[in-house]
């Protein structure tokens, strides 16, 4: 178990983006759209560390916009 003092301060929420996947599947622009402030730069970043299947379209790949939540929570 984690002392108490390593997780009083830990902040808990959902961080909603709006993303652009790029073709490689590499995020390219984040808009915030909801979420407390202090977890959106922690939200960005693990973002920017992801890679997804890139979009296609006939077959070739295409950016697209995708909605995503990032969830913070703390479970002992």
């Amino acid at each position: 178990m984690a002392p108490i003092e390593a997780v009083r301060d830990f902040e808990t929420g959902n961080v909603v983006v709006d993303a652009v996947v790029g073709t490689t599947g590499e995020v390219n622009l984040v808009s915030i759209l909801a979420g407390p402030p202090s977890l959106r730069a922690p939200a960005v970043a693990s973002l920017k560390e992801y890679r997804y299947e890139p979009a296609t379209r006939n077959g070739q790949p295409v950016p697209a916009h995708v909605t995503i939540t990032i969830h913070f929570r703390f479970e002992p």
